[in-house]
């Protein structure tokens, strides 16, 4: 018998193809390619496959992973796709970036989107520590 967990991921799997036909569709019949906007990429391309199945499976609590760690595995691993996405876009980056370019506003939000995702997990982590540390203190 399949694991309730392979059901889900395989599900989002699913999803994640028809999702890559969709756009492929999209394509033909507008012209417009789904690979020039680097944010709808991340979100199906990492989004769909990766970090849906894991958020859904800690939501509802199932599995021998418990749901903290599949949220960190989510936040993380999209942090550094987000970045390695931003690493190799052929944006020219300066403190005077013109925001009217709509690739350099989405490059501008997976990067915003990969730190943020590395700044609250390291808030969160340093919380959790906290609070641990203070309830092995308590009288």
């Amino acid at each position: 018998m399949v694991s309730r967990e392979n059901r889900v991921i395989a599900g989002s799997f699913v999803l994640f193809v028809l999702a890559i036909v969709g756009l492929l569709a999209l394509e033909t019949v507008t012209g417009v390619a789904a690979g020039e906007y680097p944010l709808v990429a991340f979100l199906v391309v990492y989004g769909l496959p990766v970090v849906a199945p894991q958020l859904y499976l800690a939501a509802t609590g199932s599995g021998d992973v418990s749901p903290r760690t599949r949220v960190r595995f989510a936040v993380a691993f999209s942090g550094v796709f987000a970045l390695v996405i931003v690493g190799g876009a052929d944006v020219d980056w300066s403190w005077s970036i013109a925001f009217d370019d709509l690739e350099t506003v989405q490059y501008t939000l997976l990067g915003a989107i990969g730190i943020g995702a590395f700044a609250g997990l390291l808030c969160y982590e340093v919380l959790e520590g906290y609070r641990s540390s203070t309830a092995d203190t308590a009288p």
